[in-house]
């Protein structure tokens, strides 16, 4: 459950729909979304929501950040991120430069 409203349970219909909501609105008014590109984003319902509601509600350029040590980088991720680079502040404030609207 989220740290900052431990009271929404994802896990019911109400719950979700918050969830959802509070995501939206994250995600409607910045330049790009950042998405920690490691095998957890295949399994996380919110981490996959997050990528659609980026990708196909607002058409925001998705960056994937690939975590120390990872040699994979999930499939969901391969197919909507504009750039996928490593875990350097550097190659990821570059990133952001590059693909911010």
């Amino acid at each position: 459950m989220p740290e900052h409203d431990p009271l929404i349970d994802p896990k019911t219909i109400a719950g979700r729909r918050k969830l959802l909501g509070m995501l939206e609105e994250q995600i409607k008014p910045v330049n790009c979304v950042i998405i920690i590109a490691g095998i957890y984003v295949s399994h996380s319902d919110w981490i996959l929501d997050e990528i659609d509601i980026a990708h196909l509600n607002y058409r925001k350029p998705i960056i994937g950040v690939v975590p120390w040590g990872n040699a994979n980088v999930p499939k969901r991720v391969q197919e909507v991120a504009k750039e996928i680079v490593s875990w350097r502040t550097d190659s990821l404030v570059s990133a952001i430069r590059r693909h911010s609207l």
